[in-house]
């Protein structure tokens, strides 16, 4: 099972590897739609791979969907407006803004079904 090597790697490599591995691992649980399991693997990579911001920005795309599998989108917008604003990766700049526009379009389509 791809999850239980990427753990394998993660405990062994606590570098760009381990990173990557671990956010895979969230984007496993993510996929599976284990949005609780997920957010915890990404705040662990988070806390753990302090240098390896490529990873960590990647990562906060995945918990972003997370956050929004539970229901927590004012979490997953403010993550989305800070990754947009501060990450230094064009990739992930791109990704932030496209998805901050898809959910405030989806937020600005309820409002109008509300008749607000």
């Amino acid at each position: 099972e791809a999850n239980s090597i990427f753990s394998e790697i993660e405990k062994k490599q606590k570098n760009e590897f381990g990173a990557e591995s671990q956010y895979m691992i969230t984007r496993i649980m993510y996929d599976n739609k284990k949005y609780d399991e997920s957010i915890t693997a990404g705040l662990y990579l988070k806390d753990n791979y302090s240098t390896q911001h490529y990873w960590k920005a990647r990562t906060f795309l995945i918990l972003v969907e997370d956050f929004l599998g539970t229901g927590d989108t004012l979490a997953a917008t403010a993550n989305l407006e800070k990754l947009a604003q501060e990450t230094r990766f064009p990739d992930v700049m791109e990704q932030a803004k496209k998805r901050l526009r898809e959910i405030e379009a989806l937020i600005g389509q309820a409002k109008m079904e509300d008749g607000q």
